[in-house]
């Protein structure tokens, strides 16, 4: 059954350019989509660095809990608290070519849920899993814990998908065209571990993620990330 955008933003707080799923699906539980990567691929094998595998993998699982009979009558935020990456396929494969996405996902407690998500070529190879658990938050509930950091980077309100679409367009991706390595600073290595510090952030570099409220995506960060091994 055919999901079309408009259902899932009535459930779910994360917008276009960040949200770039395509022929999104659901058969037996289980949520299809297509992506077409965005990003360079600086070091990483292709056809998509891990960052993006990530970021598209996550919000395909947080939308394969949010179309769940308990939730799909509210609006949420899924808040990523712990996941776990795996590139299952390490032989390069062409890039910039169409990739398909599958979810399947659990309410595991109260405000609590896990998705398993895997991304996989046009000839059914994966390439990448996640394993993702989330924090589910009503949007009353989110508003009000972060309305100190609320922000309306619009000049007039839109008050309807047909609004939303018609002005989509004009925004920025900065998906595909930031680099944000150049703002890492302070890097330090010890073993395995990386740690630096970003500067010269603004709400453009979270563009979608998430609406009025701007918190920059782990996974966009983390792309650039494989430069400095």
């Amino acid at each position: 059954m055919r999901i079309y955008e408009e259902n899932l933003f009535s459930t779910i707080e994360i917008r276009k350019p960040y949200f770039a799923l395509k022929e999104i699906e659901i058969s037996k539980d289980i949520l299809n989509a297509e992506i077409i990567p965005e990003q360079s691929l600086i070091n990483e094998f292709s056809p998509i660095t891990a960052g993006e595998a990530s970021r598209h993998l996550a919000i395909l699982g947080s939308c394969s809990l949010a179309l769940k009979p308990e939730l799909k009558n509210n609006k949420h935020y899924f808040l990523a608290t712990k996941a776990v990456l795996k590139r299952i396929d390490n032989n390069p494969l062409p890039y910039k070519t169409s990739l398909r996405l599958e979810a399947s996902s659990v309410t595991t407690a109260k405000h609590q849920g896990k998705a398993h998500s895997v991304i996989k070529t046009d000839l059914n190879v994966p390439i990448y899993s996640l394993e993702c658990d989330y924090l589910i938050m009503k949007k009353n509930i989110f508003q009000r814990q972060y309305k100190d950091n609320k922000l309306e980077l619009r000049n007039k309100k839109r008050r309807t998908f047909v609004d939303y679409k018609k002005f989509m367009p004009l925004r920025k991706n900065p998906y595909k065209t930031e680099d944000v390595s150049e703002n890492i600073t302070n890097i330090k290595i010890n073993g395995n571990i990386l740690t630096g510090s970003l500067k010269n952030t603004n709400a453009d570099l979270c563009m979608g993620h998430f609406p009025q409220y701007p918190a920059m995506p782990v996974a966009f960060v983390s792309s650039y990330l494989g430069i400095f091994f």
